[in-house]
């Protein structure tokens, strides 16, 4: 059975998937409001994508640079799904308010353009999230081994 990431590994990994993607794209945006929901698909992506690839008691190259584009990737489509969502109204969604299917529609096929897009400009930001992932593994399988060296990583799941 593979280990696993434990609750507060993954908090840890979200946050720091979250500052990452916010300060790579802070390079080019400086818009607060666009920064906020890129941290928050950071956030997203890094609390879901790593701990499913990453094996936290071992640390290996190919499956972690994996988990950096993928995470790199997930984070971009979250991002643009919120974008999409929440373009031009303040982060209220009004046409759930008057149970408006066309406006819903329109704002699902604008999301849709923006993961087509953000999928596309994913692909060079894998070169940030790939090293950021490789960095994040060695960290947590060395805080494994030393914080229990000698008990197996069987406990850890």
């Amino acid at each position: 059975m593979n280990p696993k990431f434990t609750l507060p590994e993954r908090i840890y990994s979200s946050l720091y998937f979250g500052v990452i993607a916010t300060l790579s794209l802070a390079i080019i945006i400086r818009e607060p409001g666009f920064l906020s929901t890129v941290f928050i698909g950071g956030l997203c992506g890094g609390f879901i994508i790593p701990a499913y690839v990453i094996n936290p008691t071992k640390f290996s190259i190919k499956r972690t640079l994996g988990a950096g584009a993928l995470t790199t990737l997930g984070s971009a489509l979250i991002t643009a799904l919120l974008v999409g969502i929440f373009y031009d109204n303040d982060l209220e969604f009004p046409d759930a308010k008057n149970y408006d299917l066309i406006g819903i529609l329109e704002r699902l096929r604008r999301s849709l353009v923006f993961m087509a897009f953000a999928a596309a400009f994913a692909i060079p930001y894998s070169l940030i999230g790939a090293p950021a992932a490789l960095l994040l593994s060695h960290l947590i399988a060395k805080h494994r081994k030393k914080i229990a060296p000698e008990i197996e990583p069987d406990v850890f799941e």
